[in-house]
C-alpha cells in the first residue's frame, strides 16, 4: 500500500463485501452527500438525503445510469491513464479492497471513498521532475459538460476527499454520452473545503444525529410532501408577485419562440418533401425519417367488446397537482 492505513490524519478501513461497506457508511456522510447537503446537487436536496439516511425513503436500488457508471468506471480510469499519461493505481493495490472508507481521524463522520488514486508528474520551480499523489474521480454522463460551468457537486465531492486525505490535487474524468472522453485537474481549495465541511458537519450533528428534519427547499421537496392540495388560499407578498410577473413574461417569450420554431420546421419540411436527409456543403443538417411500425393495444375496442372484463382491470390513480400560472390584467 502507498498510504499508511493509520496515519495522523486518517485511517483506511477495508471491507470484504459491498454490504459491509454500505453498512459502515451509515456512520457518517461522504463525498457524494456533501454536494447535496450544500444545495449544489440539482437531482436531490438536504431534506431528501435526510429522509433517505433516516430510512424514511425507499432504498434506491439504482437505475440504468448508475449501473452504467459503475460498469464504466474502470474504462474511464483507463481513458484517463492513457490520455493524461498518469499512472492510475488499482483500489485493491492502494486500499486493499474495492470496498473501503478513508476516515478522518479528527472528524470520524467524514467518510471518503475516492474512485482511484494516481501519480502525476510535474516540474518544480527549479525544473526538477516531481511526482505527487492525486485523487481521480470517474464520471459518466449523458450531458455535454460546460468547462466554464462545471458541476458544483462534482467539485464539492473531490474537494471533500482531498481535504480529508491531505491531497493537494485531483482530476475529474468523465465520459459524455458513451463517446466523448474529457478530464480536468483541480487544486485543493482549503477555504472551499472548510465551508462545505461546516455545512456537512452541521447537517450530520443537528439533522441526522439530532433527528431534526431539514427545511423543504426545492420544488420536488414540495411535490413529494404535499401531493394533495389543502383547498386553501395563500396571499402572495410583493416578492412572490414579482416572481409571478417574471414567469408570465418568460412564458410569453417561450410561446412566441415555439411559434417561430413550428413555422421554420414546417418550411424545412415543405422543402424536403419526400427526402430523408437534408445537407448543406456535404454536412447533414436535418433528417426526416419514417419511424418503424409499432404495435399498440386497442383500449377503446377492448372496452366496447368486453366491457365487464375491462372494468375488472380499471384502477384508480390519485390526481397529481398541476401548477398553472394565470395571466391577469394589472
Amino acid at each position: 500500500m502507498f498510504l499508511n492505513p493509520k496515519s495522523d490524519k486518517y485511517e483506511i478501513v477495508a471491507f470484504e463485501t459491498e454490504e459491509k461497506w454500505l453498512e459502515h457508511r451509515k456512520n457518517g456522510y461522504g463525498g457524494s452527500d456533501v454536494g447535496t447537503i450544500c444545495g449544489l446537487n440539482e437531482y436531490s436536496s438536504p431534506n431528501k438525503l435526510w429522509r433517505t439516511l433516516k430510512g424514511l425513503e425507499p432504498k434506491f436500488e439504482g437505475n440504468k445510469f448508475t449501473k452504467a457508471g459503475k460498469l464504466l468506471e474502470q474504462s474511464v480510469a483507463e481513458y484517463f491513464s492513457e490520455d493524461a499519461e498518469c499512472r492510475v493505481i488499482d483500489n485493491e493495490v492502494f486500499f486493499c479492497s474495492d470496498y473501503f472508507s478513508v476516515i478522518n481521524n479528527e472528524f470520524p463522520y467524514r467518510l471518503s471513498t475516492p474512485d482511484r488514486m494516481f501519480f502525476n508528474s510535474y516540474k518544480d520551480d527549479d525544473g526538477n521532475i516531481k511526482t505527487e499523489l492525486c485523487i481521480l474521480e470517474c464520471k459518466t454522463t449523458q450531458r455535454v459538460i460546460d468547462l466554464d460551468n462545471f458541476p458544483e457537486s462534482w467539485i464539492a465531492q473531490t474537494q471533500f476527499y482531498m481535504g480529508n486525505m491531505g491531497i493537494k490535487k485531483c482530476a475529474i474524468a468523465w465520459l459524455e454520452r458513451g463517446i466523448d472522453f474529457k478530464y480536468k485537474f483541480f487544486d485543493f481549495d482549503e477555504d472551499f473545503y472548510n465551508a462545505i465541511c461546516a455545512e456537512g458537519d452541521k447537517f450530520w450533528k443537528e439533522n441526522v444525529i439530532g433527528n431534526k428534519e431539514p427545511e423543504l427547499t426545492t420544488a420536488q421537496d414540495m411535490i413529494e410532501r404535499y401531493q394533495q392540495d389543502n383547498g386553501k388560499v395563500l396571499d402572495a407578498d410583493i416578492d412572490v408577485y414579482a416572481e409571478y410577473k417574471d414567469l408570465i413574461k418568460i412564458k410569453a417569450k417561450i410561446s412566441e419562440l415555439k411559434k417561430q420554431e413550428k413555422a421554420l420546421v414546417g418550411s424545412l419540411q415543405v422543402g424536403m418533401a419526400g427526402n430523408q436527409i437534408l445537407k448543406f456543403e456535404n454536412k447533414i443538417i436535418a433528417t426526416w425519417k419514417t419511424a418503424k411500425p409499432s404495435t399498440k393495444f386497442d383500449t377503446e375496442r377492448f372496452e366496447f367488446e368486453y366491457p365487464e372484463l375491462y372494468k375488472e382491470f380499471l384502477i384508480e390513480k390519485p390526481g397529481a397537482r398541476k401548477f398553472l400560472a394565470k395571466k391577469i390584467k394589472d
